[in-house]
């Protein structure tokens, strides 16, 4: 008995040590002006891919809670790259009540695919996006990683998302379903 509890208790050590949550909270302006505070966490595990030589963190899900009039929406990532990095959430936006948020993941080494979430009657559920949709400038924080300032005001988050290290793909969403680059 006693050596069970000590196995269980170190591999649940050795668990908590192989992940790393990252949280802040973020205000996000809507696309009818309005600004909201959302909460955001990406959940790292360990092993970061073949560029870090499998070393450090990666991100293994996304999630964002959205209080609207009191009630509680959380938005989780779902789908996964080839290396099972979770998709990026880039735009966040309430329109006729509905909360909408669009994605990106990489679908080839050169190649994004923008997809569309919406919150109806309780549930999410993907709506496929046109070949071709207006533009969207991301409204979402795109930094995610260890030492992330606890709150992300808009002037902040304009100046780091306007940033050079992040690629026009993740600065917007659209004209076109696809975004395929270099």
């Amino acid at each position: 008995m006693k050596t069970t509890l000590l196995s269980l208790s170190l591999a649940a050590l050795l668990l908590a040590g192989c992940s790393k949550t990252v949280t802040w909270k973020e205000e996000v302006q809507l696309s009818d002006g309005r600004v909201i505070v959302v909460e955001r966490e990406t959940f790292n595990v360990s092993g970061g891919d073949e560029m870090a030589h499998g070393s450090g963190y990666r991100p293994s899900e996304a999630r964002i809670r959205i209080n609207t009039e009191g009630i509680v929406t959380e938005w989780h990532s779902t789908k996964k790259d080839r290396s099972q990095w979770p998709e990026n959430p880039l735009v966040l936006d309430i329109v006729n009540g509905e909360v909408i948020v669009m994605s990106a993941v990489p679908t080839s080494p050169t190649c994004d695919t923008y997809s569309k979430y919406v919150f109806h009657n309780g549930l999410w559920r993907e709506e496929t996006l046109p070949e071709e949709f207006p533009r969207r400038d991301t409204n979402l924080y795109l930094r995610d990683a260890m030492g992330m300032p606890s709150f992300v005001d808009l002037p902040t988050k304009s100046k780091e998302n306007q940033s050079s290290r992040y690629p026009r793909r993740l600065r917007q969403v659209g004209p076109h379903r696809t975004f395929c680059h270099g």
